[in-house]
Parts: C-alpha cells; sequence; structure tokens
C-alpha cells in the first residue's frame, strides 16, 4: 500500500513539475512582452517609474526563460548539457540568485520614485515578494530538518520513504509557487492600474494598424 501511494506521488510530482511550469514560462513570457510594450509606449517613455517597471519586467522575463527552462532540464532532462558542463551549471547558481534580486531592486526603486503616490503599495508588495522568498527558503530548510529527523528514527521503512515523499511533494509545490511570482506583473498591473489597460489597449491597436 505503502508502495502505491509512494508511486502516485511520484507520478503526481512529475507531472505538476512538467506541465505547471511550462504554463508559467509560457504565459510569464507573454505577459512580459504585453509588460515591454506598454511600458515602452510614447505615453511612459519618459517616465522615471515606468523605467523601473521596465527594467523589473525584462529581468522576470530573463529569470523565467532561463531559471525555469533549466529547471525543466534539470527536473525531466537529466542527460543534458546543464549536467555535463561544470561552467553553466556555475552560471545558473548565479543568475537565479542576482535576476531575482534585480528585478526586486527595480520595484523598489520605483515605490521610491513616487513616494505620495505609490510608495505606500508597492513597498508592500516588495515587502511581500521578500517575506514569499524568505518564507519559500524557511520552508526548505523546514522540511529538510523533518527529513534529516525522520531517517534517524526507528520506525517502518515503507514508512520513512513515504514520508521523504511527500516532502519533497511540498518542496516541488513550493517552488513552483516560487515561479509564479515572476509571472504575476501584467496580470496585476492590468487589474490594477486603468492607466496601464488604457495605455495596452491603445498600443496593441497601434500594432494592428
Amino acid at each position: 500500500m505503502a508502495d502505491k501511494n509512494i508511486e502516485i506521488l511520484n507520478e503526481i510530482i512529475n507531472q505538476i513539475t512538467l506541465y505547471v511550469p511550462l504554463l508559467i514560462i509560457i504565459s510569464g513570457t507573454i505577459g512580459s512582452l504585453c509588460n515591454v510594450i506598454t511600458f515602452t509606449s510614447r505615453q511612459l517613455r519618459f517616465s522615471s517609474c515606468a523605467f523601473y517597471f521596465l527594467c523589473s519586467t525584462i529581468f522576470d522575463l530573463l529569470y523565467l526563460l532561463f531559471g525555469g527552462i533549466t529547471r525543466l532540464m534539470i527536473d525531466h532532462f537529466s542527460n543534458m548539457l546543464l549536467n555535463r558542463s561544470v561552467l553553466l551549471c556555475k552560471c545558473r547558481t548565479y543568475l537565479v540568485v542576482v535576476l531575482p534580486s534585480l528585478s526586486t531592486i527595480f520595484i523598489m526603486l520605483a515605490s521610491m520614485d513616487s513616494p505620495f503616490i505609490t510608495y505606500t503599495i508597492m513597498l508592500i508588495c516588495t515587502m511581500t515578494t521578500l517575506i514569499r522568498i524568505r518564507t519559500s527558503r524557511y520552508r526548505m530548510g523546514f522540511l529538510d530538518n523533518r527529513r534529516r529527523k525522520s531517517i534517524h528514527r526507528n520506525i517502518d521503512r515503507n514508512l520513512i520513504t513515504l514520508l521523504i515523499t511527500m516532502e519533497a511533494f511540498f518542496d516541488k509545490i513550493s517552488l513552483v509557487i516560487y515561479y509564479m511570482n515572476f509571472a504575476k506583473s501584467f496580470p496585476v498591473n492590468t487589474l490594477t492600474s486603468p492607466l496601464f489597460r488604457r495605455v495596452f489597449r491603445q498600443r496593441i491597436i497601434n500594432l494592428i494598424r
């Protein structure tokens, strides 16, 4: 029974880490391109706040394309170049830390650029992002601690294996949710800003013409 549950969980993990990141990468890429189209419009071109948002969007897009695709390669294509090249592995380790940090920095700069209008809202969004990242790290550390403690207990081998599989499942789920953070900007901008919607709609009309 335990072996069957483990197989089911492993299959769920495999499907989630394959298809959900693909959807996030595709939707996030489309949303980032829409952000670029909007923030480079004539109405927003000379706004420093729009420039910061544009830079943040670019780094979000780079992280989704590089970090997301390489994560898919690691999880499902272990024989690919990433695991064979030490240089590429080091570059990935560096970029998956730097790119999100740069994106967050530009969001913080945008929040400080207009303190009387958007400072509070942007600061809350920035702090929420930082708290989410820190919570994700704590969660991963918590799962690792539970895993180490469980291994040292003298309980049934199948139950230990099942527990570790469940922890790996939640670990993968938290990682997928973390990647969603870098695909959220366009839906959030569209839902919260009438100016963004108006400029984006006008840009699309101009492109179609």
